[in-house]
C-alpha cells in the first residue's frame, strides 16, 4: 500500500508535476493537430484529384462545417424517415434500401445546397452524386457495426 502512495502523482514535486501538466498537453495538442492535418489536408487532395475549385483553404474550411451543420439537420429528417418507413407493413431489406436512397439524397442535397451557396467553391454535379453515395455507404456501415455491436 505504502509503494502505491509513492508513485502517486500527489506524492510528487511541484516542478514535476507541472512537467508532466506540461507534457501531457503537448502531446494532447500535438495529437489534435495531427488529426486535424491528416483530415483537413486529405479533403484538400481529395478536392483537387476531383477538379473542385475553391479560392482559399479557408472555403475549404467552411464549406466542411456548413456541410456538417446541415448534416446535422438531415440526420433529423432521416430519423424520422426512418420511424415513417417502421410504420409501413415493409420488409427489413425494403427500409434498409429506402433510408439508404434517402439518405444519398439527403447528403446530395447538403452538399448541392451549400456548393450553391457558397459563391467561392465549385463542385460539378456528378462529384456531388458520387460523394453522397460515398457518405450514404459510409454512414450505412458505421450504423450497421453499431447495431451489430449492441446485439
Amino acid at each position: 500500500m505504502a509503494n502505491k502512495k509513492e508513485g502517486s502523482l500527489k506524492s510528487q514535486s511541484l516542478p514535476l508535476k507541472i512537467f508532466i501538466f506540461i507534457s501531457l498537453g503537448f502531446i494532447g495538442i500535438i495529437t489534435f493537430a495531427a488529426i486535424l492535418a491528416v483530415y483537413f489536408f486529405g479533403v484538400k487532395g481529395l478536392f483537387t484529384l476531383t477538379g473542385v475549385s475553391y479560392h482559399s483553404i479557408f472555403t475549404i474550411v467552411k464549406f466542411l462545417i456548413y456541410c456538417f451543420l446541415f448534416g446535422l439537420i438531415t440526420d433529423i429528417v432521416l430519423l424520422t424517415f426512418k420511424v415513417l418507413f417502421m410504420l409501413f407493413p415493409l420488409q427489413a431489406y425494403q427500409i434498409q434500401l429506402l433510408l439508404f436512397l434517402t439518405n444519398t439524397y439527403l447528403s446530395w442535397l447538403v452538399v448541392h445546397f451549400v456548393d450553391y451557396w457558397m459563391i467561392n467553391i465549385a463542385i460539378d454535379t456528378w462529384i456531388e452524386i458520387i460523394g453522397a453515395i460515398l457518405l450514404a455507404a459510409i454512414d450505412y456501415i458505421i450504423d450497421f457495426n453499431k447495431e451489430k455491436m449492441i446485439d
